[in-house]
C-alpha cells in the first residue's frame, strides 16, 4: 500500500509499505504395517516454516523550476526492510498402529528449531 502527498508545488512525498509472509506446513507419516518404517512401528515428521518480510520505503520528488533559465530536480528516500524466518522440524517412531498418524501418539525422537532475524536500512539520492 501506499499514499502520495503534495508538499508544495512540485515537491511530492510518497509513503509506502509492504508485507510478504510464508507459512509452510508439512506432515510426513510413514505406516508400521509395511514400507521402510515398519521396523520402527512407523515414523512421522511435522515441520513448519515461517517467512516474514515487511517494507518501509519513503521517497521525496522534487522538480522546481529556479528562476527563467534553471531547474532544479531530483528523488531522495529511506527504506527499511524487516526479516524473521523461523523453523521447527519434530520426528517421531513408535505409533501404537497405523490409525494413530499424529506425533502426539509416537513416541518422539528428535526435534530441532532455528530463528533468524535481520534488517536492511538503505538511504538513496539522485
Amino acid at each position: 500500500m501506499f499514499g502520495t502527498y503534495s508538499l508544495l508545488d512540485g515537491v511530492n512525498a510518497r509513503l509506502s509499505a509492504g508485507l510478504d509472509h510464508l507459512n509452510l506446513r508439512g506432515l510426513r507419516y510413514n505406516s508400521p504395517v509395511y514400507g521402510s518404517a515398519a521396523s520402527t512401528n512407523g515414523f512421522g515428521t511435522d515441520a513448519s516454516q515461517y517467512v516474514t518480510k515487511i517494507n518501509y520505503e519513503g521517497t521525496v520528488n522534487f522538480n522546481r523550476q529556479l528562476a527563467t533559465s534553471h531547474e532544479f530536480w531530483g528523488v531522495a528516500g529511506a527504506s527499511y526492510e524487516d526479516n524473521v524466518e523461523h523453523g521447527a522440524t519434530l520426528n517421531g517412531q513408535d505409533f501404537p498402529n497405523e490409525f494413530f498418524k499424529y506425533l502426539g501418539s509416537a513416541t518422539i525422537t528428535s526435534g530441532s528449531s532455528s530463528r533468524t532475524d535481520w534488517g536492511l536500512v538503505s538511504y538513496f539520492a539522485r
